[in-house]
């Protein structure tokens, strides 16, 4: 999906949308969302439910999420508010997430390379396609996620970007910001993450890295609050190679 301008996007829903998305893709093996502008995304005001600028449920191979601009609205707003707004949320099938359930959507992980996808009282076996590396990246299914230059503007109560992949994780060149206090601005969950020269304004905690730490690189980020791991503070080799500003 390259290259379109999407605006006032359920701006008026009632509360029996299950769903609002700017862009929602499914069960794309391949897929590559590119230069695209969305705003206006969801009610300005409070809802109970979840809009996202961008939603993507696997099962995937191979996703390339680079130059797009998000923005939940077409002018700012300075009250966060109480909706759990979400910029872009990328979610893989996994060992420890077998199955993912949207609205009219399901994906069951059958084994390392097959998921059973049923998508408007239609099933599907898909099979992966990714190369495989090593054990463990095949064992995990091997979905790798790249997300390079994008603008993300959230509020609420949700994240900028929740950004998973179960084999490998690139985060480059990214300016991401949460009006909002109470969740991590951005949250990125992969067996490895290479995070640089991103600019993350916003939220509890900006980043969550939550990979191993001896498969992961963190540098040239500036944040307004901390880079944070599964495991607790970035290690002390990444910390000087960062900025708190």
């Amino acid at each position: 999906m390259v290259g379109n301008t999407l605006r006032r996007v359920g701006m008026n829903v009632g509360e029996r949308n299950l769903l609002v998305a700017g862009i929602f893709g499914a069960g794309v093996g391949n897929g590559r969302v590119q230069g695209n502008a969305l705003s206006g995304i969801g009610p300005v005001g409070d809802t109970r439910g979840t809009p996202f600028g961008i939603l993507w449920a696997g099962p995937y191979d191979e996703l390339d999420l680079s130059h797009n601009q998000v923005r939940r609205d077409d002018e700012p707003v300075a009250a966060p508010g109480a909706t759990r707004w979400i910029g872009v949320e990328v979610l893989p099938v996994t060992v420890n997430q077998p199955v993912l359930r949207s609205l009219g959507y399901l994906a069951i992980r059958v084994d390392a390379t097959r998921t059973l996808v049923i998508q408007n009282e239609r099933a599907t076996l898909v099979s992966s396609k990714a190369p495989v590396f090593a054990a463990a990246a095949r064992a995990e299914g091997g979905s790798c996620a790249a997300m390079k230059g994008n603008v993300v503007a959230a509020r609420g109560t949700g994240a900028a970007v929740l950004l998973g992949a179960s084999a490998d994780i690139v985060f480059t060149d990214n300016r991401c910001e949460l009006n909002g206090d109470k969740t991590d601005s951005v949250v990125l969950t992969g067996r490895a993450l290479i995070v640089s020269a991103n600019r993350v304004v916003g939220g509890e905690r900006s980043m969550l890295l939550n990979a191993s730490p001896k498969l992961m690189t963190v540098l040239g980020n500036i944040t307004s609050h901390a880079i944070a791991t599964a495991a607790g503070p970035l290690e002390p080799q990444w910390v000087p190679l960062n900025i708190h500003a």
